[in-house]
């Protein structure tokens, strides 16, 4: 089993809450930033943290507490999958670095929630997406 960080990174335009996300490196596929938590990282809030500048070049304000967790199978590098279980932060928006790890390596795009839910593939992320709704606050 895999343990993962993942954020939500969020932003009010006009009154309407948007979410970022990225696409992955390998499928191209829809997601959030997220990394394994590793010890020497300082935990799962410190893991997001860094995911989400190293993914996305994105700072901001994380959560204390997690929207919840999802899972999801990682594909290894021989074919094979394993069992991921990522706990997944609110991100609030602050500002997006000039330079960041992996800029040339992922696109991003800002949307509605209504759109991410339909954009990922994982439908417990599409749950903590919705849920993100009623947590947040402009």
């Amino acid at each position: 089993m895999l343990y993962q960080a993942g954020v939500i990174p969020y932003v009010f335009e006009d009154g309407e809450l948007r979410v970022l996300l990225i696409s992955s490196r390998d499928t191209g596929r829809w997601v959030i930033p997220r990394g394994r938590v590793e010890r020497s990282h300082g935990g799962h809030t410190a893991t997001a943290k860094l995911e989400a500048y190293e993914e996305a070049g994105i700072v901001g304000d994380i959560a204390e507490l997690p929207l919840g967790c999802y899972t999801y199978f990682k594909r290894g590098p021989r074919g094979d999958s394993v069992p991921a279980v990522v706990r997944v932060f609110p991100c609030r928006f602050r500002q997006q670095k000039k330079k960041w790890p992996e800029m040339d390596s992922r696109i991003q795009r800002w949307v509605s929630v209504e759109e991410a839910i339909r954009m990922v593939d994982e439908e417990g992320l599409g749950a903590l997406l919705r849920r993100l709704r009623e947590v947040v606050k402009e």
